[in-house]
């Protein structure tokens, strides 16, 4: 199923995920690499473009904001949350997303990994997104995407709201 913002949400996904955000588990600070940040000032710069207020980066590394309810409109108060830092264990630099237009049902292969695939025989759920577009990284890098997809959401909804 198509929806207005498809194209918004897959934007943003390629965008977010092409920012390396590698943890460390063996950091003591919060967040545990510097590069986690570049993600959060470049969430906080969108944030002030589509008009969201009271905006801050925490010493956590928290990017908070607020998207006022419409006037005269009564709404409830909603916490939003998706982290941005990528698992420590996986090359996270120089990720390249690709999105693969209208899976075909075969394989996926990757550019930078030859040997690596992705098959409806080793992964069953690929059989029902057959026509779907599916995102991939080229091969070298972890995609980085359960979460980035949750920031995605979150922020196109904002700008929606907004």
């Amino acid at each position: 199923m198509t929806t207005c913002f498809d194209s918004e949400l897959e934007e943003r996904l390629v965008r977010y995920c092409a920012v390396d955000t590698q943890s460390d588990a063996d950091s003591p600070t919060s967040p545990s690499t510097a590069c986690q940040l570049d993600l959060s000032r470049m969430l906080m710069a969108e944030l002030d473009a589509i008009g969201a207020t009271d905006i801050r980066l925490t010493d956590y590394g928290v990017v908070l904001a607020t998207v006022p309810a419409s006037k005269g409109v009564e709404a409830p108060v909603m916490g939003w949350l998706a982290h941005v830092d990528t698992a420590p264990q996986f090359n996270a630099t120089g990720v390249k997303p690709v999105v693969h237009r209208r899976y075909n049902g075969g394989d996926i292969t990757f550019a930078d990994d030859p040997n690596l695939r992705l098959s409806p025989e080793n992964v069953p759920y690929l059989r029902e997104k057959q026509g779907e577009d599916i995102i991939t990284v080229s091969g070298l890098t972890l995609l980085g995407g359960d979460d980035k997809a949750g920031v995605a959401i979150i922020m196109t909804a904002a700008r929606h709201l907004l």
